[in-house]
C-alpha cells in the first residue's frame, strides 16, 4: 500500500508512534520529529483530538490529562511542516471528525486507532476522503473485524478494502504481555480477510516487532519517546527510545532480504557448495569392464564428483564399461549402456 512516498509492498514501513509522549510540549514534539527522522523511521505519528469530543466530562482526571497534552491545530501544522523539511512523513491519529478534517490535507493516509475501530461515524467520514487507512484492531475479535471491514467495503468498495486498507494487529494493553501478543494472528488475518496486515506494538522492547516482520507484517508501528524515564504518560516505559528505534529499524532492514519469498530452491550462494558438500559414488576397489556395481565396491564420499548419492540404489547391479581404479569417482558414462 502506498503511504506517501512509501510502498509497503516493496519494504516494511516503520512508524514511530509519538502519540502524546510530547506531554503537551510542541518543542518536545518537534524534537521527536527530528530524532525519528535521524533514526531512519519512515513516518512519525501523533494523536490529534479535542478533549471535549473524546472523554466524558465526569471523567475529571482523564479530562485534565488530555487537556494538558492537547496540542492546537496550528501546532500540528508546525509538526507537519517540520516533518516535510526533515524528510519524514507526518501522520496523526484523528479521534474526532473536526480533527480528521483538519488533518486530511496534511497527510497521505488516515490512522484509525483501536478505540475507533468500531466507530462507524468516524470511519464513514474518513472514507469520504478516499485516503488509505491504517486500522488498529486491538480489543477486536473476528466478529468485530469482519463487521468493520464489511462496513468499509460497503462504503468504499471491495477494491478500496483490498488495495487501501492495512489492518494492524494490536493488543491494547500497556504494556502488552508477551504471552498474550498472539503474533500468529498476523498471517491469519492476511489470509482470512485478504488485506495487508501490519503490527502496532505495545510490548516492551523490540523483539515482538521483529517477530511480526518475520510473520509477514508490512507496517510496524512502535511507540516512541525521547526519554523512557518520563512518567507523565504510561506509554514512555513501553516506547522505544532513539537507540532502540534505530536498532529496530536497522534490524528490520537486515531481516527483510533474509525473508525472501515462499518456496524452497537452491540459493545462488549455495551453488558452489552443491559439488563440494554433496556426496558421490566412488570406487571402493579396482574394477574391470563388465563387473557389476555391488555395495562392497562403492563408497559414498565428498565431493560429489561422480554419480550423486541419491542414485545409489539405481546404480547397483549395473556393469562398468572401463577399468576404474580404487578411489576414482564413478560417473554415469562409466556404466554400460550409458
Amino acid at each position: 500500500m502506498k503511504l506517501g512516498p512509501h510502498d509497503s509492498s516493496q519494504r516494511v514501513v516503520v512508524i514511530a508512534e509519538a502519540g502524546i509522549n510530547h506531554e503537551g510540549s510542541v518543542d518536545r514534539a518537534l524534537a521527536m520529529v527530528d530524532e525519528a527522522a535521524r533514526c531512519g523511521a519512515d513516518i512519525i505519528k501523533f494523536q490529534t483530538y479535542k478533549t471535549d469530543q473524546l472523554v466524558l466530562p465526569r471523567e475529571t482526571a482523564r479530562v485534565a490529562q488530555r487537556r494538558r497534552f492537547e496540542l492546537t491545530f496550528d501546532q500540528f501544522a508546525q509538526l507537519a511542516d517540520r516533518a516535510q523539511k526533515t524528510g519524514i512523513t507526518f501522520l496523526s491519529t484523528a479521534f474526532d471528525e473536526e480533527s480528521l478534517e483538519f488533518l486530511a490535507p496534511l497527510m497521505p493516509a488516515f490512522k484509525i486507532s483501536s478505540v475507533d475501530f468500531t466507530n462507524d461515524r468516524l470511519l464513514a467520514r474518513a472514507l469520504e476522503f478516499r485516503k488509505p487507512l491504517l486500522m488498529s484492531c486491538g480489543m477486536s475479535d473476528d466478529a468485530a473485524i469482519g463487521r468493520t471491514l464489511r462496513f468499509v467495503a460497503s462504503r468504499a468498495g471491495e477494491a478500496f478494502l483490498k488495495e487501501s486498507v492495512t489492518l494492524l494487529h494490536c493488543v491494547s494493553s500497556y504494556p502488552a504481555p508477551y504471552e498474550q501478543l498472539n503474533l500468529r494472528s498476523i498471517p491469519y488475518l492476511a489470509e482470512r480477510y485478504g488485506v495487508e496486515v501490519g503490527y502496532s506494538d505495545h510490548a516492551m522492547g523490540i523483539t515482538a516487532a521483529l517477530a511480526a516482520v518475520a510473520l509477514g507484517a508490512r507496517v510496524i508501528e512502535k511507540h516512541f519517546t525521547l526519554d523512557k524515564s518520563l512518567s507523565g504518560v504510561r506509554d514512555h516505559a513501553l516506547s522505544a527510545d532513539p537507540a532502540e528505534l534505530r536498532a529496530l529499524i536497522q534490524t528490520i532492514r537486515q531481516l527483510e532480504p533474509a525473508l525472501g519469498v515462499a518456496g524452497k530452491r537452491v540459493a545462488d550462494a549455495e551453488q558452489a557448495s552443491v559439488r563440494a558438500m554433496r556426496r558421490g559414488l566412488v570406487a571402493a576397489q579396482s574394477m574391470r569392464p563388465g563387473e557389476a556395481l555391488t555395495p562392497e565396491k562403492i563408497l559414498i564420499l565428498l565431493p560429489g564428483e561422480g554419480i550423486p548419492s541419491d542414485e545409489y540404489f539405481e546404480s547397483l547391479g549395473k556393469p562398468v564399461n572401463r577399468v576404474i581404479e580404487a578411489g576414482e569417482p564413478i560417473h554415469h558414462a562409466d556404466l554400460a549402456g550409458a
